[in-house]
């Protein structure tokens, strides 16, 4: 290894080599459930899948706080929209809230395999 080539640069961390994105295919792009879907439950989607790998599948997580990032910023929005996906089939929940245990849900998207820890 040479003396500028250190772990960050190689897993494009360092000088934004490596922007995010989401990758969705064009068939969930075309497909009914999507298509008619209002452009916040589009937007939520994006934000689930934006720089998450198919191997961590089932993990995703969008509280508040994560989709304020992306302009998302009523509670209420982020909840009638997830409720939504679940309802249209694009996304499942792997797990549920619990509160005693400050755990946040977790979302899988329904054309990758879902990965359990």
């Amino acid at each position: 290894m040479s003396a500028g080539h250190t772990r960050e640069k190689s897993k494009g961390r360092r000088g934004g080599e490596a922007e995010p994105f989401a990758y969705m295919p064009d068939s969930v792009m075309q497909s009914p459930a999507l298509a008619s879907a209002p452009p916040t439950a589009f937007k939520l989607l994006a934000i689930l899948i934006v720089d998450k790998s198919k191997e961590r599948n089932g993990t995703q997580m969008c509280s508040e706080s994560y989709a304020g990032r992306y302009g998302v910023k009523s509670h209420g929005t982020v909840h009638r929209a997830l409720r939504l996906l679940l309802d249209r089939g694009l996304i499942v929940c792997t797990r549920r809230v619990q509160k005693l245990r400050r755990f946040a849900a977790l979302y899988a998207v329904t054309w990758w395999p879902i990965y359990f820890r």
